[in-house]
């Protein structure tokens, strides 16, 4: 059963504010003097929840509001319909103010028509947080970081490999810090193909499939069979093996179809975008660290040689519990939310 909902969203800060309400389509944008009290109080509220980090709504005292109304089966479902709603009208309104930030903010609130009912509700961003780090001793150790700033900073002992896991670094910093899931998940297939693509045409989906703890393939005749034989021994496992191919060519697609045709996040199912952005992200780290490690403690030089020895470093490398407990685990259970209703 369906019901009418009416969703509100505020444009992020250093937006635009103009007095008179505009309609674009079923999309209404209005000032913020509009607010109902129960709405300041709910959008204030969602300061001091869960996954809020340093929001302050009164950053958003001078951005306009942007409503819709959907009919959805719940909350969630109707939140997601009008961003699909919002994303094409503010693209069309930052080409006509391109000087202001037309983006929206990570709260809002949502609205029952059927019930009356309402409640904030909040974009789950990234999340970040300070660490702190203790003394081992006086004396800094030469650590992993300038192992490599060393050979990739002279060029007598610049190596192919050590240069691609330095380039993959920087596209896996933009992907950590981007908000954006689709421009998330290309960022993240660019780390990717920093570390493993060699040519306009070469698929990197068989390399990334391998590290993630799923191989097959030319590469990986030396993986060991008794650690295929104890992963194909879980159910989840097993179910996952003729997913994950077609997930990541399905991403590969997704990634071709957003830089050359300009395909946007709302052409993508919200299910699709979270699942692969988890998937990626599971898979980043390990084909990484499986390149770092190869590169300090086995001197591997270049790709073609990494390739070679792909099965090897699976081997020495993968562990099974990680797979079973962290991958398989990740991606058989949806706890990937990002939208949190502020009760």
């Amino acid at each position: 059963m369906t019901s009418f909902f009416l969703i509100t969203r505020a444009l992020d800060s250093q937006s635009y504010s103009y007095i008179n309400t505009e309609i674009f389509g079923d999309v209404e944008i209005r000032n913020i003097s509009h607010d109902l009290d129960i709405e300041k109080k709910l959008l204030k509220k969602t300061e001091g929840s869960a996954f809020a980090g340093k929001l302050d709504v009164s950053d958003y005292d001078f951005s306009n509001r942007m409503s819709t109304i959907v009919e959805a089966k719940d909350e969630i479902e109707a939140i997601r319909l009008a961003n699909e709603k919002f994303v094409t009208v503010l693209d069309l309104k930052a080409d006509e103010l391109s000087l202001a930030n037309i983006n929206l903010s990570r709260v809002g609130f949502v609205r029952n028509l059927a019930t009356g009912s309402i409640n904030a509700f909040l974009i789950l961003g990234v999340v970040k947080s300070g660490v702190f780090i203790r003394n081992l001793s006086d004396i800094q150790r030469w650590g992993a970081i300038n192992f490599m700033l060393d050979k990739n900073g002279n060029p007598e002992k610049k190596e192919e490999l050590l240069d691609r896991y330095i380039k993959s670094i920087h596209w896996s910093h933009h992907a950590s810090d981007e908000e954006n899931k689709q421009l998330k998940l290309i960022f993240n297939y660019f780390c990717l193909e920093a570390l493993f693509k060699e040519g306009e045409n070469d698929n990197i989906t068989g390399m990334v499939r391998c590290f993630l703890g799923f191989p097959s393939g030319k590469y990986f005749k030396d993986v060991d069979k008794s650690i295929i034989n104890t992963l194909q021994e879980n159910d989840d496992y097993s179910a996952l093996v003729k997913s994950i191919p077609m997930y990541l060519d399905d991403i590969r697609k997704i990634r071709n179809e957003s830089v050359h045709a300009g395909f946007r996040s709302v052409d993508i199912s919200n299910e699709k975008l979270k699942l692969y952005d988890n998937l990626l992200n599971l898979a980043k780290f390990r084909c990484l660290n499986a390149v770092k490690q190869s590169i300090i403690h086995d001197g591997i030089k270049s790709l073609s040689d990494f390739k070679n020895k792909a099965g090897f470093v699976f081997n020495n490398r993968v562990r099974v519990d990680d797979i079973l407990g962290n991958v398989v685990f990740s991606l058989s259970n949806d706890y990937n939310q990002d939208i949190f209703i502020v009760s």
